[in-house]
């Protein structure tokens, strides 16, 4: 059956719990709260997954970036109330649950895992680099302090995934996984939002006809 159509009684409920967020009535730039809360910035016309900006609606709308509230009373699915129960993904559906509440992107599931930091209050340097590593070029000063290659920290035991902080390893490896898929797809909304989108979930962007699997291209498709 199609994934869709097997999630629809689920998805009728979490989407008529999470209306979506109006602009601000005074049109005013909400980029610093919008970075902490993976947020839209309407008078910018950007998002902020983990601080990382995105400027395709379509890919930011696509990450499902709050979750949405779960009710265990309206799920179909077994397996889905079990992973409610346990903070888990249901692997048969591919939604994860954290809080109380679904995600159906697997990053902003293991991203809500984390605990989101204000970068600048940040105190050691090697994890103040990793939070900066995706979104500042690298400087070249020589007192700078430079990001782990993988973004842990060593010394503090923590891992930094833009501005959202792991102190269990296995969490961080999830959540800086499915960030390594997103900037690439990043890129490409520059180009196209909807192949962006399909980047990340596979399939055919058909205004552009081109089909990805697995985070790369495979063809087109002729006119």
């Amino acid at each position: 059956m199609n994934r869709t159509l097997a999630l629809l009684p689920l998805l009728v409920v979490l989407l008529a719990a999470s209306p979506p967020i109006p602009p601000p009535t005074d049109g005013g730039c909400t980029c610093p709260v919008a970075r902490l809360t993976n947020g839209w910035c309407h008078a910018c016309e950007v998002g902020y997954i983990a601080s990382l900006p995105i400027k395709s609606e379509i890919l930011f709308e696509a990450l499902d970036p709050h979750g949405h509230e779960a009710d265990p009373t309206f799920m179909p699915c077994s397996e889905c109330k079990a992973a409610l129960a346990a903070e888990a993904l249901c692997k048969r559906h591919r939604i994860g649950f954290v809080g109380h509440k679904a995600y159906f992107s697997k990053l902003t599931y293991a991203l809500a895992k984390g605990e989101v930091r204000e970068v600048s209050t940040i105190t050691c340097e090697r994890c103040k680099a990793n939070a900066l590593r995706h979104t500042v070029k690298p400087t070249t000063k020589p007192d700078a302090k430079t990001p782990a290659p993988d973004g842990w920290c060593d010394v503090c035991k923590i891992g930094m995934v833009g501005n959202v902080a792991f102190r269990k390893r296995e969490d961080f490896d999830l959540a800086s996984a499915e960030f390594r898929k997103l900037i690439p797809a990043v890129k490409t909304a520059e180009r196209c939002g909807r192949c962006a989108y399909r980047q990340l979930y596979d399939g055919t962007c058909r205004v552009c006809g081109i089909s990805y699997r697995g985070g790369k291209r495979v063809r087109e498709i002729q006119p």
